[in-house]
């Protein structure tokens, strides 16, 4: 019998490949996301120290520089906003590209377990039929499996 070959073991690895890429940038997406959403909230706590920290409106210097600040994070947290948008679509992309590349090694490797199964089928199969054929073999010629040799004990050895 022939040694188990799956004709699709090539696209198989190139698939496992492909799964552990799409894995790798899950993972690189995901650490995006979460250094974008630490940023965003980071930007919002400054902002709510600065508007907590009240401002006199006696000096008008201090009051336009504090609403300058002001002005300059409310437009970084909404830009950071964006980016964490930006980096959740990328993670859910990533996610997904992750999800069908895992699928398609899944299916696979069902098609190769599948595979394994019909040629160990197929391997006792023939090994039931060769000793079939040994048992029909010594019940239709008897003579033909007695021992043509003599033994250790019938030499004198």
């Amino acid at each position: 019998m022939k040694r188990f070959r799956f004709p699709l073991e090539h696209l198989r690895r190139l698939r496992r490949q492909q799964q552990r890429l799409a894995e790798a940038e899950q993972l690189r997406c995901r650490a995006q996301l979460e250094a974008a959403v630490a940023a965003l909230a980071s930007l919002e706590d400054q902002l709510a120290r600065l508007a907590s920290s009240a401002c006199r409106p006696g000096r008008g210097n201090e009051f336009l520089a504090h609403r300058a600040l002001e002005e300059s994070l409310i437009r970084l947290i909404f830009e950071q906003r964006t980016e964490v948008a930006r980096a959740r679509a990328k993670w859910e992309a990533a996610r997904e590209q992750y999800r069908r590349a895992n699928l398609e090694l899944e299916k696979l490797e069902s098609l190769r377990t599948r595979a394994w199964t019909e040629y160990r089928e197929c391997l006792e199969l023939a090994r039931q039929k060769e000793l079939d054929e040994i048992v029909m073999r010594k019940w239709s010629h008897p003579d033909s499996f007695t021992r043509k040799h003599p033994t250790l004990e019938e030499t004198g050895t």
